[in-house]
């Protein structure tokens, strides 16, 4: 775990000197299509609690390289439900960020939720999810995701169907796709768009 969260800051980093700054969040606006990838490493320290690390180089891939990096920790408190605190730190624009994610089973449904909060800027995330696997690899329903300032009603908005694709075995890399489709609502005005998410779980 050590050093793929020495790998995963690391990039961090490096990204972050590259990257421009951007007003408000960098996900603003709409995108026809919008295209995340995802790095993750953990360390299982015992069967409640599991040592996480992350890094998104960018909202989306087709804008500049603005990496956010978390880190954290994910508790299991019972057979159906987890909590993960994560802190960590935005480049979009060089402040801190404090995230909290929920994961809930009540066979068949998944249902996910991570809520951030960025400061001084006081800029606000919200994802929610729920899924029913279909098989061992693929699981199939719907997601919103939203941000915007605690400051203003403002906030981009957006939902639709996804599938969730997972190829993942123990002590190997693995990869996992997430396709979603979602309306997108800012300021009046509504788009469709197609969220691609590419994960890589770090061995």
């Amino acid at each position: 775990m050590r050093t793929r969260s020495s790998l995963i800051f690391a990039l961090a980093f490096v990204l972050g000197l590259f990257g421009r700054q951007q007003n408000a969040l960098a996900e603003d606006g709409f995108h026809p299509s919008r295209l995340r990838l995802i790095l993750h490493g953990s360390k299982k320290l015992n069967d409640r609690i599991t040592l996480t690390a992350r890094l998104i180089p960018s909202p989306t891939l087709r804008g500049t390289l603005t990496p956010l990096v978390f880190g954290g920790v994910k508790v299991r408190l019972g057979p159906s439900f987890t909590l993960a605190p994560q802190a960590g730190w935005s480049f979009i624009k060089n402040e801190p960020f404090l995230s909290l994610g929920l994961a809930f089973a009540a066979r068949p449904l998944v249902l996910g939720l991570q809520v951030d909060y960025r400061f001084p800027s006081q800029q606000g995330y919200v994802f929610a999810t729920a899924e029913v696997p279909v098989t061992d690899w693929l699981m199939v329903g719907v997601e919103t995701e939203n941000w915007g300032s605690l400051l203003s009603p403002a906030w981009s908005c957006g939902g639709g169907p996804n599938l969730l694709f997972q190829l993942k075995q123990a002590k190997s890399l693995g990869v996992g796709l997430d396709v979603a489709a979602h309306i997108r609502s800012l300021e009046g005005q509504t788009q469709p768009e197609i969220f691609l998410r590419f994960h890589v779980f770090l061995p």
